[in-house]
C-alpha cells in the first residue's frame, strides 16, 4: 500500500484519468472521421471529458496549501492509482478495430472508477450541493449519446461492420 500521498497527489492522479479518457475519445473521433455520428458523439465526450480535467483543476487550485499536502484518503488514492493503470491499459487504440468495440469501451468507462474517484473528489473538496446527482447526470448523458449512437448505427450488432480507419 502506497503512504504519504497527499490530496494534491490524489488529484493528479484523477486529472491524468480524465485526460487519459478525453484523449481516447478524441482518438476515437479521428479513427471513425469517415462516420458523422461517430464523429459527434465521440467529440462531444471528448469536450466533456476535458470539462472534468478543468474543474478538478479548478478545485485542486481553490484549496489551501496545506489541504493540498495533506494525507489523502489511502483507499481512495489506492483505487486512483490502480484506475488509472488499468485504463492505460483499456485505451490502447490497437484493441478497437469496429465501433462496437469502441462502444464496448466507452460503455465500461462510463461505469468505472473514474467517475467513481471524480464524484468522491467533487464531494469531498467541491461546493456543488448535489455532488453525486451531478456525476450520476453525466453518466446518464455519455450513456445516452452511445444509445443514440447504436441507434443512429442501426444497433450495436451493426457496429460491428463499421471498422476504423487505423
Amino acid at each position: 500500500m502506497t503512504q504519504n500521498c497527499t490530496v494534491s497527489d490524489l488529484f493528479d492522479l484523477a486529472i491524468t484519468a480524465e485526460k487519459e479518457v478525453a484523449r481516447f475519445y478524441g482518438q476515437l473521433s479521428g479513427v471513425f472521421r469517415n462516420h458523422p455520428p461517430a464523429v459527434a458523439c465521440w467529440t462531444r465526450m471528448a469536450s466533456d471529458e476535458q470539462a472534468h480535467v478543468r474543474e478538478l483543476e479548478g478545485r485542486l487550485r481553490s484549496l489551501s496549501r496545506a489541504e493540498m499536502s495533506q494525507e489523502a484518503d489511502i483507499e481512495l488514492y489506492e483505487a486512483a492509482r490502480k484506475n488509472l493503470s488499468h485504463l492505460i491499459g483499456l485505451l490502447g487504440m490497437r484493441t478497437v478495430r469496429t465501433l462496437e468495440d469502441a462502444y464496448e469501451i466507452a460503455y465500461d468507462l462510463e461505469y468505472s472508477e473514474v467517475n467513481v474517484v471524480f464524484q468522491a473528489l467533487l464531494s469531498r473538496y467541491g461546493s456543488v450541493a448535489s455532488n453525486v446527482d451531478f456525476v450520476l447526470s453525466l453518466i446518464r448523458e455519455h450513456v445516452g449519446c452511445l444509445e443514440q449512437l447504436a441507434k443512429e448505427c442501426g444497433g450495436i450488432g451493426q457496429m460491428r461492420d463499421i471498422l476504423s480507419d487505423k
